[in-house]
Protein backbone atom coordinates (compact mmCIF):
# COMPACT_ATOMS: atom_id res chain seq x y z
CA UNK A 1 0.00 0.00 0.00
CA UNK A 2 1.62 3.24 -1.18
CA UNK A 3 1.20 6.14 1.26
CA UNK A 4 2.36 9.66 1.76
CA UNK A 5 3.56 9.79 5.34
CA UNK A 6 3.33 12.81 7.64
CA UNK A 7 5.76 13.13 10.53
CA UNK A 8 4.25 12.86 14.01
CA UNK A 9 7.44 13.56 15.97
CA UNK A 10 10.25 11.74 17.73
CA UNK A 11 10.38 9.79 20.98
CA UNK A 12 13.29 8.56 23.06
CA UNK A 13 12.25 5.25 24.61
CA UNK A 14 13.53 2.05 26.12
CA UNK A 15 12.16 -1.17 24.65
CA UNK A 16 9.32 -2.52 26.77
CA UNK A 17 8.78 -6.07 28.00
CA UNK A 18 5.85 -8.02 26.64
CA UNK A 19 3.50 -9.87 28.95
CA UNK A 20 4.30 -13.43 29.93
CA UNK A 21 1.93 -16.32 29.85
CA UNK A 22 -0.27 -17.90 27.21
CA UNK A 23 0.85 -18.45 23.65
CA UNK A 24 4.03 -16.46 22.98
CA UNK A 25 3.23 -14.30 19.96
CA UNK A 26 5.43 -11.32 20.76
CA UNK A 27 9.18 -11.13 21.38
CA UNK A 28 10.40 -10.54 24.91
CA UNK A 29 11.15 -6.89 24.18
CA UNK A 30 8.93 -4.71 22.03
CA UNK A 31 9.21 -1.25 20.51
CA UNK A 32 6.35 1.11 21.34
CA UNK A 33 5.80 4.68 22.52
CA UNK A 34 3.05 3.50 24.86
CA UNK A 35 4.19 4.15 28.41
CA UNK A 36 1.90 1.32 29.51
CA UNK A 37 4.70 -0.90 28.19
CA UNK A 38 7.86 1.12 27.63
CA UNK A 39 9.77 3.90 29.38
CA UNK A 40 9.82 7.26 27.64
CA UNK A 41 12.54 9.84 28.21
CA UNK A 42 11.71 12.38 29.36
CA UNK A 43 8.13 12.16 30.59
CA UNK A 44 5.98 14.46 32.70
CA UNK A 45 8.32 13.88 35.69
CA UNK A 46 10.92 16.01 33.88
CA UNK A 47 8.73 19.10 33.60
CA UNK A 48 9.74 21.62 36.27
CA UNK A 49 6.11 22.52 37.09
CA UNK A 50 4.78 18.93 37.15
CA UNK A 51 3.85 17.42 40.51
CA UNK A 52 6.34 14.60 41.06
CA UNK A 53 7.06 12.94 44.39
CA UNK A 54 10.61 12.81 45.77
CA UNK A 55 10.50 9.02 45.55
CA UNK A 56 9.63 9.15 41.85
CA UNK A 57 12.45 11.57 41.14
CA UNK A 58 14.89 9.48 43.14
CA UNK A 59 13.94 6.35 41.20
CA UNK A 60 14.37 8.17 37.89
CA UNK A 61 17.70 9.65 38.97
CA UNK A 62 19.02 6.26 40.08
CA UNK A 63 17.83 4.49 36.93
CA UNK A 64 19.67 7.04 34.76
CA UNK A 65 22.74 7.17 37.04
CA UNK A 66 22.37 10.94 37.48
CA UNK A 67 23.20 12.95 40.57
CA UNK A 68 20.88 15.63 41.92
CA UNK A 69 22.55 18.42 39.93
CA UNK A 70 22.41 16.42 36.70
CA UNK A 71 18.70 15.64 37.19
CA UNK A 72 18.02 19.31 37.85
CA UNK A 73 19.94 20.12 34.66
CA UNK A 74 17.80 17.61 32.75
CA UNK A 75 14.56 19.17 33.99
CA UNK A 76 15.83 22.65 33.19
CA UNK A 77 16.77 21.48 29.67
CA UNK A 78 13.26 20.10 29.10
CA UNK A 79 11.58 23.29 30.32
CA UNK A 80 13.74 25.39 28.01
CA UNK A 81 13.10 23.02 25.09
CA UNK A 82 9.34 23.46 25.59
CA UNK A 83 9.73 27.23 25.71
CA UNK A 84 11.81 27.14 22.52
CA UNK A 85 9.34 24.91 20.63
CA UNK A 86 11.56 21.82 20.50
CA UNK A 87 9.56 19.60 22.88
CA UNK A 88 5.84 18.98 23.37
CA UNK A 89 3.54 17.61 26.05
CA UNK A 90 3.95 15.09 27.45
CA UNK A 91 7.05 13.35 26.06
CA UNK A 92 7.73 14.25 22.43
CA UNK A 93 10.54 15.92 20.55
CA UNK A 94 9.67 18.08 17.57
CA UNK A 95 12.99 17.43 15.81
CA UNK A 96 15.46 14.59 15.53
CA UNK A 97 18.25 16.97 16.50
CA UNK A 98 16.60 17.76 19.84
CA UNK A 99 15.98 14.07 20.55
CA UNK A 100 19.61 13.28 19.79
CA UNK A 101 20.92 16.09 21.97
CA UNK A 102 18.81 14.95 24.90
CA UNK A 103 19.77 11.30 24.51
CA UNK A 104 23.49 11.94 24.22
CA UNK A 105 23.50 14.38 27.13
CA UNK A 106 21.38 12.54 29.68
CA UNK A 107 20.76 8.88 28.79
CA UNK A 108 24.17 7.26 28.86
CA UNK A 109 22.98 4.77 31.49
CA UNK A 110 19.52 4.02 30.03
CA UNK A 111 19.07 0.38 29.04
CA UNK A 112 17.93 -0.55 25.52
CA UNK A 113 17.20 3.09 24.66
CA UNK A 114 16.51 4.23 21.10
CA UNK A 115 15.02 7.11 19.13
CA UNK A 116 11.93 6.36 17.08
CA UNK A 117 10.22 8.59 14.57
CA UNK A 118 6.45 8.25 14.33
CA UNK A 119 4.31 9.09 11.32
CA UNK A 120 0.80 8.65 9.96
CA UNK A 121 -0.51 8.22 6.44
CA UNK A 122 -1.88 11.50 5.15
CA UNK A 123 -5.56 10.50 5.38
CA UNK A 124 -5.10 9.12 8.91
CA UNK A 125 -3.19 12.25 9.94
CA UNK A 126 -6.15 14.37 8.83
CA UNK A 127 -8.50 12.20 10.92
CA UNK A 128 -6.18 12.43 13.93
CA UNK A 129 -6.10 16.23 13.68
CA UNK A 130 -9.91 16.32 13.67
CA UNK A 131 -10.51 13.75 16.39
CA UNK A 132 -7.70 14.78 18.75
CA UNK A 133 -8.02 18.57 18.36
CA UNK A 134 -7.43 20.40 21.65
CA UNK A 135 -10.36 21.65 23.62
CA UNK A 136 -10.94 25.38 23.95
CA UNK A 137 -8.16 27.24 25.79
CA UNK A 138 -5.88 24.18 25.70
CA UNK A 139 -2.79 23.51 23.63
CA UNK A 140 -2.59 20.43 21.43
CA UNK A 141 -0.52 17.42 22.39
CA UNK A 142 2.96 17.04 20.95
CA UNK A 143 1.80 14.60 18.27
CA UNK A 144 -1.11 16.83 17.26
CA UNK A 145 1.19 19.87 17.05
CA UNK A 146 3.73 18.10 14.83
CA UNK A 147 1.07 16.59 12.56
CA UNK A 148 -0.51 20.01 12.11
CA UNK A 149 2.73 21.18 10.45
CA UNK A 150 2.15 18.64 7.66
CA UNK A 151 5.84 17.80 7.19
CA UNK A 152 6.47 14.77 4.91
CA UNK A 153 8.45 11.90 6.41
CA UNK A 154 12.18 12.56 6.01
CA UNK A 155 14.55 9.93 4.71
CA UNK A 156 17.24 8.44 6.89
CA UNK A 157 15.28 6.15 9.18
CA UNK A 158 14.90 2.40 9.22
CA UNK A 159 11.33 1.09 9.14
CA UNK A 160 10.65 -1.15 12.13
CA UNK A 161 6.96 -1.79 11.45
CA UNK A 162 3.52 -0.49 12.38
CA UNK A 163 1.93 -0.09 15.79
CA UNK A 164 -1.78 0.14 16.60
CA UNK A 165 -2.01 2.95 19.15
CA UNK A 166 -4.96 4.38 21.06
CA UNK A 167 -4.74 8.11 21.76
CA UNK A 168 -5.72 9.33 25.22
CA UNK A 169 -6.70 12.98 25.34
CA UNK A 170 -3.61 14.83 26.55
CA UNK A 171 -1.04 12.96 24.50
CA UNK A 172 -0.49 9.53 26.01
CA UNK A 173 -0.93 6.30 24.05
CA UNK A 174 -2.10 2.77 24.66
CA UNK A 175 -0.89 -0.02 22.39
CA UNK A 176 -2.72 -3.13 21.29
CA UNK A 177 -0.60 -5.42 23.43
CA UNK A 178 -1.28 -3.54 26.68
CA UNK A 179 -4.89 -4.47 25.91
CA UNK A 180 -3.85 -8.08 25.30
CA UNK A 181 -5.09 -8.05 21.68
CA UNK A 182 -2.16 -9.82 20.06
CA UNK A 183 -3.88 -13.20 20.32
CA UNK A 184 -7.11 -11.89 18.75
CA UNK A 185 -5.12 -10.20 15.99
CA UNK A 186 -3.40 -13.49 15.28
CA UNK A 187 -6.39 -15.82 15.51
CA UNK A 188 -9.09 -13.65 13.94
CA UNK A 189 -7.08 -11.51 11.51
CA UNK A 190 -4.12 -13.77 10.71
CA UNK A 191 -1.62 -11.15 11.88
CA UNK A 192 1.88 -12.07 13.02
CA UNK A 193 4.47 -9.84 14.66
CA UNK A 194 8.06 -9.12 13.80
CA UNK A 195 11.17 -9.06 16.01
CA UNK A 196 10.14 -5.65 17.39
CA UNK A 197 6.61 -6.72 18.31
CA UNK A 198 5.22 -4.66 15.41
CA UNK A 199 3.18 -5.48 12.29
CA UNK A 200 5.19 -5.63 9.07
CA UNK A 201 2.41 -4.89 6.59
CA UNK A 202 0.59 -1.54 6.72
CA UNK A 203 -2.66 -2.86 5.25
CA UNK A 204 -2.81 -5.45 8.04
CA UNK A 205 -2.14 -2.72 10.61
CA UNK A 206 -5.09 -0.78 9.17
CA UNK A 207 -7.28 -3.88 9.46
CA UNK A 208 -6.11 -4.38 13.05
CA UNK A 209 -6.89 -0.76 13.82
CA UNK A 210 -10.41 -1.03 12.40
CA UNK A 211 -10.94 -4.15 14.50
CA UNK A 212 -9.66 -2.46 17.67
CA UNK A 213 -12.01 0.48 17.17
CA UNK A 214 -15.05 -1.81 17.29
CA UNK A 215 -17.14 -1.42 20.44
CA UNK A 216 -17.48 -5.18 20.91
CA UNK A 217 -13.71 -5.74 21.13
CA UNK A 218 -13.47 -4.09 24.53
CA UNK A 219 -10.23 -2.17 24.01
CA UNK A 220 -9.55 1.14 25.74
CA UNK A 221 -12.45 3.46 24.75
CA UNK A 222 -10.30 5.83 22.70
CA UNK A 223 -9.67 6.30 18.98
CA UNK A 224 -7.04 3.90 17.61
CA UNK A 225 -4.63 4.71 14.77
CA UNK A 226 -2.06 2.76 12.69
CA UNK A 227 1.30 4.48 13.25
CA UNK A 228 4.45 3.90 11.25
CA UNK A 229 7.54 3.42 13.47
CA UNK A 230 11.03 4.21 12.16
CA UNK A 231 14.27 3.71 14.04
CA UNK A 232 16.45 6.81 13.97
CA UNK A 233 20.18 6.64 14.76
CA UNK A 234 21.18 8.36 17.98
CA UNK A 235 24.23 9.90 16.31
CA UNK A 236 24.15 11.70 12.99
CA UNK A 237 25.82 9.81 10.16
CA UNK A 238 29.25 11.11 9.17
Amino acid sequence: MECEWIEAGFFVISDGKSREGGKRLLPEHIVTVSTCIAESYPDRWALPWAETTPDQLRNIRESLALDDCELADLRSWVGQAMDDGHFGWPNEFFSLRAAREFGIRFLGAAQRSRIVGMSLAMDVAAAFLREEAPQERHDGSGVWTVLKRGVPLAQGGSLLGFDVLGAEYGGWFHTFCCNGLEQEFNEKLGITFNEYGLIDDYSRAVTACEYTNRDDVGAEPVAWYPFRVDDRPVKEAG
